[in-house]
């Protein structure tokens, strides 16, 4: 057999070897990148997830805040001598809820472990 028909038998071989080499490769990078968008996916879904649950417990700290708020105008209020009409103009409540709030603050003013004393 003549070189020339060696070296032409040599570079097909070659050259089929490659491109079983190359298409392993495809489907090895095929497979990677779908694993990646799987687990780009899952982490979107989390970090949705945490954002929402994040954002619940702002607004309940925000609502915390306001009704602390609130609770330290009631105190500043009833040291004051604020009646409940007062209380009702300030506060934004009934006349019926100011009276119950003039009624029940000395009361847990007095209780133990108050937040508000």
């Amino acid at each position: 057999m003549p070189i020339f028909e060696i070296a032409l038998i040599t570079s097909a071989v070659a050259i089929v070897l490659g491109m079983v080499w190359l298409l392993l490769q495809r489907r090895t990078l095929t497979r990677q990148i779908e694993s990646q968008r799987q687990e780009m996916q899952a982490n979107q879904l989390a970090v949705y997830g945490m954002a929402k649950h994040l954002r619940g417990l702002q607004k309940a700290m925000n609502a915390q805040k306001v009704v602390d708020r609130q609770m330290d105008n009631v105190e500043e209020l009833m040291s004051a001598g604020a009646d409940a009409a007062r209380l009702a103009d300030e506060l934004g409540v009934s006349r019926t809820e100011a009276e119950i709030i003039a009624h029940i603050r000395p009361l847990r003013s007095a209780g133990a472990g108050s937040r508000y004393r």
